[in-house]
């Protein structure tokens, strides 16, 4: 017998191996569904059929039997004797009762209560318990179900595609389960179709780069400035894609020679052609393939872009303008020096005899160091540093008020403070007065120095004046006799420079003159002659090099439209693609209709009828 994977591709054309879709492993899988699915369905529609799907298990002894959760057709529990020996007597069927009589059935006082001739069963979590409770003491039980477990008759392994056959199975339903197994097979070939393929990218050549050309300059040449070599143009390298490999080829249908009509027909001057004997034959229809198909990269066709090539000729040399006359030496200017007139002294005025500014002393009452704004200490009551140091009478204080609450001590401690407190102000009274008396000898003393240094400053002011006075009239004198000097001075060496100055002016003159002839005799010899012959040539290559862009831009033009037809042609293939895709995937849509309609229709028919039911 062929095995389900052999008949799942005869129903449904597919090539069923491990990487295909669906896999072998996918397949195993619908046979196992497949076969859980007929089982039910059959049982629901014939109930009487399910001793045909029955699966027996071994004798157990004790209880918790867990079989997967599948449909319970009887159990059985032995009656004191070995059923294993005895199968006709040793048996007592088990009748099933719900779980909240559990406690009833092992009550030996309660009506309900099970024995070994009228045993009972709970199907709970735990799985299968059976009352009375199995001590394998020949009172073991074994259970009747619905087989959950598919496997082969052969060796009773997991079912798989390789296997022929279904242990606990009718062999009549075995159709059943491989028209279910092929019709989750064509869905699964379904859901792998992809419909539509990638347009192709087309990518058009890269454009064209404009030449830059840059106005000839010449170098400088002493003060002279010479435009420079005008730049050779250039044009980046263009970079188009490689079109070179070849477009698809395209194969003539072959047409098959036919038998001419004439062959069979009596009549010779039959004229049509006869196909040949018609044949019929009922066959399953085969999944059309599609062969991998490679759609050329239609940038492989793309033109290739060759850039005109501009060659300019050499660049003339010019030689640089050399002047050999030396400039003239301008003449110095005359210089003039401004006799200095002497400053006016004022001696300064100090104050003197002022004396010292008085200073205010805090006062310090009792022997201790610090004083009444100084920080509080700790204190204990009787020690001798107590009685003086005045830092720790206030804690002293509060010691006799909160933790004491004697209000005597704490009374006279207080009393102790303040006059401690009148005594520091007696004496600060005392020192204020002491700053005041001094204060009072300081003011008095400042007051007779500033005295004292307002008549020396009178005094210094006016024998300022006195001198000078006399320093002003002696430097006016020296003055007008310098002024004089040097006005005769200054007007000597003026009229040394202006002479200087016509002689120079002469020279300029003369200089300018020879350097407007060199100019003029390098400008006829080298310049005129030599850039305008460059400028002829270079003007010839621009046109030569304009021309050769329009031709390349026209050949370039042809190369595109060529690629785009291969482009067009690309798509057409991807559309024929598609078109086969569609195919494939209407005709396994309409292979798994009919299969699934004849898997429907086999339940249909044995679904009982009307006249049945009653």
């Amino acid at each position: 017998m062929a095995t389900f994977e052999a008949r799942v591709e005869g129903l449904t054309g597919l090539s069923i191996d491990g990487s295909s879709a669906p896999t072998q492993s996918e397949l195993t899988e619908f046979l196992k569904d497949g076969v859980i699915d007929v089982t039910e369905r059959v049982i629901a529609l014939k109930p009487q059929e399910s001793i045909y799907f029955q699966r027996e298990s071994s004798t157990y002894g004790t209880n918790g039997l867990d079989l997967g959760g599948p449909k319970i057709i009887s159990v059985l529990r032995e009656n004191a004797a070995d059923g294993s020996s005895d199968g006709s007597t040793a048996w007592r069927e088990c009748s099933q009762i719900s779980a909240g009589k559990q406690s009833r059935v092992v009550d030996s006082t309660s009506l309900e209560y099970a024995t070994k001739y009228n045993p009972v069963y709970i199907i709970g979590d735990s799985g299968i318990n059976v009352y009375p409770t199995p001590d394998s003491t020949d009172d073991g039980y074994k259970v009747y179900y619905i087989n959950n477990v598919p496997t082969d008759k052969t060796n009773e392994a997991t079912l798989t595609y390789a296997h022929s056959d279904i242990k606990y199975f009718p062999s009549d339903k075995y159709y059943l389960v491989i028209l279910y197994a092929a019709c989750q097979s064509l869905l699964n070939a379904l859901s792998a179709i992809a419909i539509g393929e990638s347009i192709p990218s087309w990518t058009a050549p890269a454009g064209f780069v404009k030449p830059t050309f840059s106005a000839p300059s010449l170098a400088a040449v002493n003060a002279l400035t010479l435009p420079s070599v005008p730049i050779v143009p250039t044009i980046s390298s263009q970079s188009v894609a490689d079109f070179s490999s070849s477009v698809p080829s395209y194969v003539a249908p072959i047409l098959q020679s036919q038998t001419s009509f004439n062959d069979y027909w009596e009549i010779g001057d039959f004229p049509d052609s006869d196909p040949g004997v018609l044949s019929i034959s009922a066959v399953v229809p085969s999944v059309p393939t599609i062969s991998s198909q490679v759609i050329a990269d239609p940038s492989s066709f793309a033109p290739t872009y060759t850039k005109p090539v501009l060659s300019l000729g050499t660049v003339p040399t010019i030689s640089n303008l050399t002047i050999s006359s030396a400039s003239p030496i301008p003449p110095s200017s005359p210089s003039f020096t401004t006799p200095a007139i002497g400053a006016i002294t004022v001696a300064s005025t100090t104050i003197s005899n002022v004396g010292t500014p008085p200073t205010y002393t805090a006062p310090k009452v009792g022997g201790a160091t610090e004083e009444l704004t100084a920080s509080i200490e700790a204190a204990t009551a009787g020690e001798a540093t107590d009685k003086y140091d005045f830092s720790r009478w206030f804690d002293l204080a509060a010691d006799y008020i909160e933790d004491e609450e004697d209000v005597e001590l704490a009374t006279a401690q207080l009393q102790k403070i303040r006059a401690y407190i009148e005594s520091y102000s007696t004496q600060m009274q005392s020192n204020l007065n002491t700053f005041n008396k001094e204060d009072k000898e300081y003011q008095a003393k400042l007051q007779e120095a500033i005295q004292q240094a307002q008549i020396n400053a009178q005094k210094a002011t006016q024998q300022a004046q006195i001198d000078a006075s006399k320093v002003t009239t002696d430097a006016q004198i020296e003055a007008a006799e310098k002024q004089q000097e040097s006005a005769l001075l200054l007007q000597k060496e003026n009229q040394e420079y202006a002479a200087n100055l016509q002689k120079y002016s002469g020279e300029v003159g003369a200089y300018q003159a020879e350097v407007n002839a060199k100019v003029q005799e390098w400008v006829n010899e080298e310049w005129t002659q030599k850039f305008q012959k460059y400028t002829s040539d270079y003007a010839s290559k621009l046109q030569t090099y304009a021309s050769d862009i329009q031709n390349e831009s026209l050949r370039f033009d042809k190369d595109i439209q060529k690629e785009a037809q291969a482009h067009a042609a690309a798509i057409n293939e991807v559309a024929a693609e598609i078109q086969l895709d569609t195919s494939e995937y209407n005709w396994m849509s309409q292979r798994y209709a009919a299969l699934k309609g004849q898997y429907d229709q086999a339940f249909g028919l044995m679904a009982p009828r009307e006249s049945e039911k009653n």
